[in-house]
């Protein structure tokens, strides 16, 4: 981190002021895919449980044992549970979950000078009080440094979509993105689009040619549909045999 700051004077380790925290559990956040696909179950068994309630003391009509088997059913059919009890928020993840909080501080350690990683550029010179000062924060430099260290000191192996340079390259090549996941040895090319199914990424034909408009700045809406079905070609075309690996990765088509 230190090091991706262009600065007159070198930046290291100690001229940064941050904290850190090591936490040993997760809980699992309302957001999270496992919560959402148990929501509708839960929901249902909560209504269950409210009239089995009310029929328990007589203030509803309705058979007790049936409404249990109502309720179980649905515990069983859900699908995420640890220990019987259906996922929800707040939960405690299984399993190992060590994990680190680091705070940094965007000033040095004598809160002097600005050390911001959301500089708008890499390597910059500017005047300030009439003298020439260097500025800038490399986060190419600092993301892929991260990865290499992180992957090394952790033995991880890291796949082709959870890399920095990947997810980069789709931001500003999407075509040459997609020519690169069809090149990938089968299993790898299966795991990548199952990665970008669940991130919501178009892995069919309209999907992406679609995304590859709305890329180049063109109102989606406008676009005839000729032109959809010529950008669809073209995608049939750079990413012959993907369609095999779409269907075997449970991604359709």
């Amino acid at each position: 981190y230190a090091a991706s700051f262009y600065r007159d004077r070198k930046v290291t380790v100690d001229d940064l002021e941050y904290y850190a925290k090591i936490e040993h559990e997760r809980s699992f956040r309302g957001f999270e895919k496992k919560v959402e696909e148990n929501a509708p179950y839960r929901k249902q068994i909560a209504k269950l449980r409210n009239d089995l309630a009310k029929a328990n003391r007589g203030e509803l009509d309705g058979n007790v044992k049936k409404l249990q088997q109502k309720i179980d059913k649905l515990m069983a059919e859900a699908p995420h549970k640890i220990n019987g009890k259906l996922v929800a928020e707040g939960m405690k993840k299984e399993g190992f979950q060590t994990h680190v909080h680091i705070i940094v501080s965007r000033k040095d350690v004598t809160n002097t000078y600005s050390l911001s990683p959301n500089s708008q550029h890499r390597k910059n010179t500017t005047i300030l009080n009439g003298k020439e000062q260097k500025q800038g924060f490399d986060r190419n430099k600092f993301f892929d440094a991260a990865e290499q260290r992180f992957d090394k000191t952790f033995g991880f192996e890291r796949s082709f979509i959870d890399q920095y340079s990947t997810k980069k390259l789709y931001r500003k090549d999407p075509v040459k993105f997609f020519t690169m996941v069809a090149g990938l040895p089968t299993n790898e090319r299966e795991l990548a689009l199952k990665s970008l199914h669940k991130l919501n990424i178009p892995t069919n034909k309209k999907g992406v040619a679609l995304k590859l408009f709305q890329k180049a700045g063109l109102p989606v809406s406008s676009i005839p549909t000729n032109k959809v079905q010529l950008a669809i070609k073209a995608f049939n075309k750079l990413k012959k045999g993907l369609g095999r690996a779409m269907e075997s990765g449970s991604i359709g088509v």
